[in-house]
């Protein structure tokens, strides 16, 4: 995977057809943090917080609704996508970049959360939960995608990223 800058806020994804399928699988994940993840106090006593929490909720949850809407017209719009020999092109604002970001880090966020919030998910730890796997996966490619994303939005941040090994 590549990514063009062509204008100031225009950028071309260039993509091999296994990075496209991964994008958009990885995509189709959000959203992977729990509802109540998000706390204003990880007090016990957090009863005189109740408000701002309830606030806190439903700021969130407009959020997610939001970036579901998002996500269903990104995935949907093929006008976007573009052949070009055996990669697909795809053509975003910067708009779209950040957003891109967002719902990746959402997606490493919340398969580091659903993995236990372990510090090192590649610990050695194995387990017989295949969905384990996947979501150890998703926080490899989502990091080496965001760091393509961050490059080309803030050049010469001298990070070259390295595909995840398959």
């Amino acid at each position: 995977m590549r990514i063009a800058r062509l204008h100031d806020a225009e950028y071309r994804l260039e993509l091999h057809p296994h990075e496209m399928r991964l994008l958009w699988y990885l995509l189709q994940l959000y959203p992977l943090l729990p509802a109540d993840y998000h706390r204003i106090t990880r007090q016990t006593d957090a009863q005189p917080l109740a408000g701002a929490q309830e606030l806190l909720e439903q700021s969130m949850a407009s959020r997610e609704a939001e970036q579901k809407r998002y996500l269903a017209e990104f995935l949907g719009r093929r006008d976007r996508l573009r052949r070009h020999g055996r990669e697909f092109h795809i053509h975003v604002s910067g708009d779209d970049m950040e957003r891109l970001l967002q719902l990746l880090n959402d997606v490493r966020v919340g398969s580091w959360v659903r993995l236990g919030c372990r510090m090192d998910p590649d610990d050695g730890v194995e387990s017989a939960d295949p969905r384990e796997a996947v979501l150890r996966e998703a926080m490899r490619r989502c990091a080496w995608m965001q760091m393509l994303v961050l490059e080309a939005l803030h050049p010469g941040l001298g990070y070259a990223p390295v595909p995840p090994a398959n």
